[in-house]
């Protein structure tokens, strides 16, 4: 049971770690085109 439990808190870790990856690239997206925008 515990074994379990911390499986799942690793596996949702790393969801975290990538959705934080995901939103990060798209800030730097947004960003780029902004600054496309500006120029």
């Amino acid at each position: 049971m515990n074994g379990w439990l911390e499986d799942a808190i690793t596996m949702e870790r790393r969801h975290i770690l990538e959705g934080e990856k995901r939103v990060a690239q798209q800030e730097a997206l947004v960003a780029e085109l902004i600054g496309k925008k500006t120029r």
